[in-house]
């Protein structure tokens, strides 16, 4: 069952002090401000690349397969241009 939206697709989340760049999406959730708010939750984060790696994501985000698929091979484009 979807709970998020993707709002910024893959981008640097932040470069670790050892120069290690971590990736990921910024996403909102599609509950009511109310229920967020009372469960003091952000009402959007981040979910880095190694996070997104888990298959629970797509059903998550309520994206098909193939936009699974997509999102992966963007972290995988990233990577490689950052030679990680």
């Amino acid at each position: 069952m979807q709970q998020a939206k993707i709002i910024e697709q893959p981008h640097l989340l932040f470069i670790g002090a050892n120069g290690h760049k971590t990736f990921g999406i910024t996403v909102e959730t599609i509950g009511s401000y109310e229920d967020v708010e009372k469960k003091g939750l952000s009402r959007k984060w981040y979910v880095n690349d190694r996070e997104i790696r888990n298959p629970k994501y797509q059903e998550f985000l309520g994206i098909s397969f193939q936009e699974y698929q997509n999102l992966l091979d963007e972290f995988t484009k990233l990577e490689k241009e950052n030679k990680i």
